[in-house]
């Protein structure tokens, strides 16, 4: 005996090949995807940083106290190091 499996849109068939074919129906749901939605600027890369602990102390207390996440502090920092760039001047 041979299993037979074939997928289509809204139906999947199965059976047993014989002599004869027996078929079997049954409906199939396409269920919508749950959890958060697709972000259009996804942040996929990673860095590693190595502080000190007075250093990493001085993060975390600055991020509680501003009410930031540590990942927020540090985007804000590098941020406000762009805006401080002085333009270069074309001579």
């Amino acid at each position: 005996m041979r299993k037979i499996f074939r997928i289509t849109k809204n139906v999947l068939t199965f059976g047993l090949t014989e002599s004869i074919m027996n078929m079997k129906w049954m409906e199939v749901y396409v269920v919508a995807r749950t959890g958060r939605p697709k972000s259009k600027n996804p942040k996929k890369t990673l860095i590693g940083l190595k502080l000190t602990e007075e250093e990493a102390a001085k993060l975390r207390e600055y991020a509680s106290k501003h009410d930031m996440t540590i990942t927020q502090v540090l985007q804000k920092g590098i941020d406000l190091q762009y805006a401080m760039e002085k333009p270069l001047s074309s001579s």
